[in-house]
């Protein structure tokens, strides 16, 4: 299973958007971004559907009754022609991979130097279920071409807003706009690797049933315990190069501000916590599913609903019941992700910066609900899986398959 489709459709619906919303400014401005970059840009906005049904609505207090469908029909067509073009691609490269599967091998003998990095081992020792999800080469993790050039892009998006925002802050217009910065980038770019790394968990046991080695693992004396322990950290452990990422921009904003090193850590603590969540919600969807469509497509839809998109329709219906809905509104905020991994940030602009307003009562006790919450649900989501693994998978109590006798007749 490949997470190159969940990759490069998070790079096309949010990056256009990104980068429209900083037109003119920055870098991305000047005659070479008009002729190259803005075409582009231009051509993504008109076919994202979050952009286009902004766009629809103009008036948000008019949804249902001024909606310009002339906008919403003009955006279908476009996403029509791109989805036949995009299937007349996949056509022709089915027929580019399969060639080059069956010629890899001869392609390895003719050059035995490989252009890849050397990598660190760790030597088989110790539990090998952990080993394996680690350093053994694994389906989930290959992202092709499209994948490479989407992380590319965000690399390059990352890099540039954080030299200007630098630029900014250190002028004297912009003192202390960099951690409003590494707010946005917080929810926005972590968010989507919790989302990736959710959708890479959904497929750790089914990519391995629909390539017919469950069956081979389960035959092996590991314990439940140790398969989804081993699954666990192998998916967490593919998490170190995205935290990488942001876990430089907190240390850029110690640097500009050393009191921001407590908000920093309560980033970190909060995105582990959520990475542990997710892992633990995907392998559970995955241990019991029997296609890693099935999986991904619950995991994610989960993943969506309880973690912020409850507030599109729940928040509504509170807030034009309730008569007093301030703080009632607030402890909604709990389940929300994306509130919850940037709230040292919040905490920290309102009571070292003193940016007034950033704080409304009840934010923290939203805060700690949602932490102490998901971390019961993910604790309680690993012993599950732990203690009915043998149920879960088709596997007998004694450590054999179903169906196979006790004398392996």
């Amino acid at each position: 299973m490949e997470i190159t489709g969940e990759l490069g459709l998070g790079v096309l619906i949010f990056l256009p958007i990104i980068l429209q919303v900083s037109a003119g400014w920055g870098p991305f401005r000047g005659a070479a971004w008009n002729a190259l970059g803005k075409p582009i840009v231009d051509f993504c906005i008109s076919i994202n559907p979050l952009w286009s049904l902004n766009r629809a609505i103009g008036d948000p207090n008019a949804i249902g009754v001024r909606l310009d469908m002339v906008a919403i029909w003009q955006t279908l067509s476009q996403q029509l022609l791109v989805s036949v073009l995009a299937s007349l691609l996949a056509v022709f490269a089915i027929r580019r991979v399969h060639l080059r599967e069956t010629t890899e091998a001869a392609r390895r003998e003719q050059s035995p130097r490989s252009w890849r990095l050397p990598r660190w081992k760790r030597r088989l020792e110790g539990d090998p279920m952990i080993w394996k999800e680690i350093f053994a080469g694994s389906a989930v993790t290959k992202l092709g071409r499209v994948g490479q050039i989407s992380i590319a892009l965000i690399l390059l998006t990352v890099c540039a807003f954080t030299v200007q925002f630098l630029v900014v802050h250190f002028s004297n217009i912009g003192e202390g706009i960099f951690h409003w910065y590494l707010m946005g980038l917080t929810g926005y770019l972590g968010t989507g690797i919790l989302l990736i790394l959710a959708a890479r968990a959904a497929g750790l046991v089914t990519s391995e049933k629909e390539r017919d080695c469950w069956s081979s693992l389960l035959a092996t004396p590991l314990s439940g315990q140790e398969i989804v322990r081993g699954k666990m950290w192998g998916n967490l452990y593919s998490l170190r190069w995205p935290l990488l990422i942001l876990i430089v921009n907190w240390a850029l904003g110690v640097l500009v501000a050393p009191a921001f090193l407590w908000a920093s850590v309560g980033l970190l603590i909060t995105f582990l916590l959520m990475a542990w969540y997710v892992t633990n919600l995907g392998l559970c969807f995955s241990l019991s599913s029997l296609t890693t469509l099935r999986s991904m497509g619950a995991t994610l839809g989960t993943l969506l609903i309880t973690g912020g998109g409850y507030m599109f329709c729940c928040c509504m219906v509170v807030a034009s019941s309730a008569s007093n809905p301030g703080d009632f509104m607030m402890l909604f905020l709990a389940p929300c992700i994306p509130f919850l991994s940037i709230f040292p940030v919040v905490a920290y602009m309102e009571y070292v910066q003193d940016s007034g307003g950033m704080m409304e009562d009840g934010m923290g006790i939203a805060y700690g609900l949602g932490v102490v919450g998901y971390l019961v649900v993910a604790n309680g989501l690993y012993v599950y899986m732990s203690s009915n693994f043998d149920r879960l998978a088709g596997r007998t109590d004694d450590g054999r398959p179903l169906g196979v006798a006790p004398n392996g007749l």
